[in-house]
């Protein structure tokens, strides 16, 4: 299997004094995870770089009348809160699969 994360470096000690880097390699849960990890924080940057073209999309469709406004503003609520949120998440996911 190919590794494709070295996530785990640690110091096998081989004396007193000398001391050599090993690679451990990562579990495959955790490769799988820190991919979803990296996978959301990405989905959440494009949507968060995506906002102001999507709220003029939403205007002009409210100003065509093909949208309500309720629903319009429910749009870019959801919009505005989920994409900082998948940051913040793949964020934490990622930090957290590190650390272990």
């Amino acid at each position: 299997m190919l590794q494709t994360f070295p996530l785990l470096l640690g110091l096998v000690a081989t004396g007193p004094r000398l001391a050599r880097m090993a690679w451990v390699p990562p579990a495959p849960a955790q490769e799988i995870t820190l991919a979803a990890a990296a996978a959301a924080t990405v989905a959440g940057s494009l949507l968060c770089w995506s906002a102001p073209r999507h709220r003029m999309w939403v205007e002009e469709e409210v100003k065509d009348g093909l949208m309500s406004e309720t629903y319009a503003r429910r749009r870019m609520r959801m919009r505005a809160c989920l994409g900082p949120a998948l940051v913040g998440v793949g964020l934490f996911v990622g930090v957290g699969v590190l650390m272990l």
